[in-house]
Order: C-alpha cells, then sequence, then structure tokens
C-alpha cells in the first residue's frame, strides 16, 4: 500500500510581512484593520503536533504545512523533512491573498506530490496515542465518524449545511430541517483521498468558486464537502477513533479549563485533541494557560522530533553576531525588523561558508588544525547542519 501524508495549513500572526497584508487587504474591503490574537496567536504548541506526528503516527510519509509566505516559517522547521506549500503553489491568483482557511481547503488537490491517501488537520489539532494506518484506511477507504447535530447559529454550522446540502442535492437526497437535526463530521484530523478531492473539485467548481472569500463568511465550503461527499456515495468506513475537541467559553474560568485540557493530555484520555483558540484573554492569562497546556504536551512528547531544528543552537548564532558587531563597535541602521532579520541571515551565511572552507582546508592538512571559533570566545556554534 502507498504512503499517507499528512497535511495542515499553518498562520503565524507576528509576522511583519503577514500582518502588512493582512491589514491591507481590510482597508480595501473597509473592515477594521485591528488583528485579532483570538485564532491567531501563537500558542507555542506547533512542535508538538510535529512530535506527535512521529511518535505516535509512525506511517505518515510526508508532511506538509501551507503558509502565506516563507516569513510565515518558524525558525526551527526542518524544511528537510518538512514540504512546504505556499498559497501561490495550489490556489488560483485571482483568490489571493487569502486569510480564510476554508479558501485553502478547496485547493487541496493542487499540493504537487501529494500521496493518494493523506489525512488532513489544522494547526490546532495534535496526536495523543499511537495510531495505526489502519485505524484511518482499510484497502484504501478512509474511515470517518459522523454524528448530528442542530441549529444554524454559528458561522462554522452554516458553512457545514452548505456542504452538506450541495451534496445531497448532487446525490439526490432530501434532509430533515437543519434546525431538528443533520449529519455532522467532527472537528478532528481526517483521512482524505486525492480522487474524492479531484472529484468534487470537478463536479462542484462554479459552486465552489462562487463560494470564495478573502475572509471568512457564511457562504463559504469547507474540507466538509470532501467528506460529505465520501458518506453519500458510500465510498467510507466507519471509523472509531476517539478525539476531544474543546474550547474556552465565556462562562469558564480559563486557567481551571487549562487544567481539565492538561489532565486530558497528560492520561492521554483520547487518540487526539483540537484546542481551539476563540475566547479572549488578558495577556497575562493566556501566558498562565499556555504553559499549562504546553507543560501537559511536554510530559508525553518531551523529545524532539526530526521535524525541528536545534533552536538554541540558532539563537546562539544570531546573539554572537550581534556581540561580535557590537565588540567592533558596528554601528547600523534598519529599517524594520525584517531588514535585521534578513542582514543577520547574510551574516550566518557568509560565517558558515568561512567555517566550512577552514574545515576542508584543515582535512587536507597533517590534522594539527586550530580552533577557528570567530573571535577569542565566540563560538557560532557547534553544529553546522543546522541551516539559519
Amino acid at each position: 500500500m502507498n504512503k499517507i501524508d499528512f497535511v495542515f495549513p499553518y498562520v503565524d500572526c507576528s509576522d511583519k510581512v503577514w500582518q502588512e497584508v493582512y491589514k491591507e487587504e481590510r482597508r480595501k474591503n473597509d473592515l477594521s484593520t485591528e488583528i485579532s490574537q483570538v485564532r491567531y496567536r501563537d500558542w507555542g504548541n506547533l512542535k508538538y503536533l510535529f512530535r506527535g506526528i512521529e511518535k505516535f503516527l509512525p506511517f505518515i510519509g510526508n508532511v506538509y504545512m501551507i503558509v502565506s509566505n516563507k516569513e510565515q516559517i518558524p525558525d526551527w522547521i526542518n524544511q528537510d523533512e518538512v514540504k512546504i506549500v505556499y498559497h501561490t503553489d495550489i490556489i488560483p491568483e485571482s483568490f489571493l491573498p487569502t486569510f480564510n482557511s476554508t479558501t485553502i481547503e478547496m485547493f487541496l488537490g493542487n499540493i504537487k506530490g501529494l500521496s493518494e491517501r493523506f489525512i488532513y488537520a489544522n494547526d490546532d489539532m495534535f496526536i495523543l496515542k499511537e495510531m495505526a494506518e489502519e485505524d484511518f484506511f482499510t484497502n484504501g477507504i478512509p474511515k470517518l465518524s459522523v454524528k448530528k447535530d442542530q441549529g444554524l447559529e454559528t458561522m462554522f454550522k452554516k458553512v457545514e449545511w452548505n456542504c452538506l446540502k450541495t451534496v445531497a442535492k448532487y446525490f439526490e437526497k432530501e434532509l430533515p430541517d437543519p434546525e431538528v437535526e443533520f449529519l455532522k463530521l467532527p472537528h478532528t484530523i481526517v483521512p482524505m483521498t486525492r480522487e474524492s478531492v479531484r472529484i468534487i473539485s470537478n463536479i462542484f467548481k462554479p459552486e465552489i468558486y462562487a463560494s470564495i472569500s478573502q475572509f471568512r463568511k457564511a457562504k463559504n465550503f469547507n474540507q466538509y464537502i470532501y467528506t460529505y461527499y465520501q458518506l453519500f456515495s458510500g465510498v467510507y468506513l466507519d471509523g472509531n477513533r476517539s478525539y476531544k475537541y474543546t474550547s474556552f467559553k465565556d462562562d469558564e474560568y480559563p486557567l481551571d479549563k487549562a487544567r481539565e485540557i492538561a489532565e486530558v493530555i497528560t492520561n492521554q484520555q483520547y487518540d487526539s485533541i483540537c484546542i481551539n483558540d476563540c475566547l479572549n484573554f488578558s495577556e497575562e492569562i493566556f501566558e498562565a494557560v499556555k504553559i499549562i497546556i504546553n507543560n501537559a504536551f511536554e510530559t508525553i512528547l518531551p523529545n524532539k522530533s526530526k521535524y525541528e531544528l536545534e533552536l538554541e543552537n540558532i539563537i546562539e548564532k544570531k546573539y554572537n553576531i550581534f556581540k561580535i558587531l557590537n565588540t567592533v563597535g558596528t554601528t547600523l541602521q534598519f529599517k524594520s525588523d525584517k531588514e535585521i532579520e534578513m542582514f543577520i541571515e547574510g551574516i550566518m551565511t557568509i560565517v558558515d561558508n568561512i567555517k566550512k572552507s577552514r574545515e576542508e582546508n584543515n582535512s587536507s592538512d597533517d590534522g594539527s588544525g586550530s580552533n577557528d571559533s570567530i573571535g577569542s570566545n565566540d563560538s557560532t556554534g557547534s553544529n553546522d547542519s543546522t541551516n539559519p
């Protein structure tokens, strides 16, 4: 059986490039340019998504992370192991730039090299237990879980209903009043086939294109359109993976909620968990909540994965470059943080090339080479395989 890939989109709202484009597009649409921290802020737990994949899903082939621009990629991502997909790689130019995850989901089938079978997730979904390939697919057929819901009071439910009624109409299936009942797919990691994505993309192309918006709207479709198609076409098997969906609510004390989530993680009570970010906290409360939850992740996933570079080494290199510049009394003027970052990366590249050249020369000598550290005490880091 061919490999199974893992796909997820990622956004870092602290990225200055992303912020500038976001604000400009909001201005064009006469919308507030304030960047809501909810859904976009950094929980510092992306590494646990990768660690969970490596430890608990050993059958995974490639991991694809979808981002809008290169500045979105965290320094510590090992791009030899993580395949970066840019929006421009898969989404038609007429729909860009986009700040809507449902738009991204409409073009998953355009990911170059994606396996026929793959698992789709959001960046707030984490694996807590070891699972086998057979938990997701049997003989290439995806295993899906279905439950029931009612009411269309939220935008997310309206988007679900759009997917469901569109697919049901195609199969000439009658549906009950959604205020009474409708089929609901769980908000968790989900197995998909590229064939289903291709079929849906062709059958419903006019409807999909008409539904796309730069920012999330109730008229959108999302990735559920693929799984609803699998349900109605009968190309699926019943799945029994356990999952936990959780989000912070106004009537809950955030620290108590964080402790509940931490207990679920530490005790590995489910196969996976989704921690949805949908409530404003004060900065102090958010930091406390983040520490509680991430400490729980650390108890079950303490070891770096192959998807991570040595972050400490990257930080050390950058710190030492600043030390060197200060030592020689260099004064530089920069217009932005991005210019600083580009300057540092340039220096790091030069230093790494010099070190590589010296190491090659030393290897051709009698083996009595000297210490090639920059300055008397300022080493640029011992692991030169780390890409800056």
